[in-house]
């Protein structure tokens, strides 16, 4: 079966788990109250469905036993009604040479309280254990993104997790709105 059809093919798959269902439409809301750009569930069924991506969640837990009250997943056919509600995400995009940073956010009413790092910080350490890059003979893979440079917030995020500025896209996100590139390198 050629690329295009396999592509097509994954694309119609039905997710059937209704908890994983939920999950991803939190994330559609989360999505929504941070970006200006608006989508609808599809948007991370989509994502999910791509063998390309990789999603981590924050989720609230009941059982504050070891001080935490939120616990880092990656999301799975898996999920289960054991998942509480998620209030933040992170989206990875597999380049096979690199990843792409491709978007995180946080529920607006926990910003601020260091989540963000907490999930930018443990979803990495996830990635570099994960079996699905276990074999990449590079020695170290690189993580990209891109911010808008007006975000100072998310700019302060990256750099505090060792995120260096590489590059300027002007106009990226429309007229006298500049992405800056930023990449951070992962020693295995």
């Amino acid at each position: 079966m050629d690329k295009d059809k396999m592509l097509k093919l994954e694309k119609t798959k039905k997710i059937e788990n209704i908890d994983l269902m939920r999950i991803l439409q939190e994330m559609t809301t989360i999505h929504n109250n941070n970006f200006h750009n608006k989508v609808n569930e599809n948007y991370f069924k989509e994502i999910f469905l791509s063998k390309q991506y990789d999603l981590y969640c924050l989720f609230n837990i009941r059982d504050k036993s070891d001080g935490k009250n939120y616990e880092i997943k990656k999301i799975t056919e898996k999920m289960g009604k054991n998942e509480n509600i998620s209030f933040g995400y992170i989206v990875f995009y597999d380049t096979i040479y690199s990843l792409d940073l491709f978007e995180i956010a946080i529920d607006v009413q926990y910003q601020g309280k260091g989540f963000g790092n907490e999930l930018l910080e443990k979803s990495l350490e996830m990635i570099l254990s994960d079996e699905k890059y276990k074999d990449r003979d590079k020695e170290e893979m690189k993580i990209f993104l891109e911010v808008n440079q007006k975000n100072l917030n998310a700019i302060k995020l990256y750099k505090k997790n060792d995120f260096e500025e590489i590059s300027v896209r002007k106009n990226y996100y429309g007229l006298n709105e500049d992405a800056l590139i930023m990449v951070k390198s992962l020693k295995k």
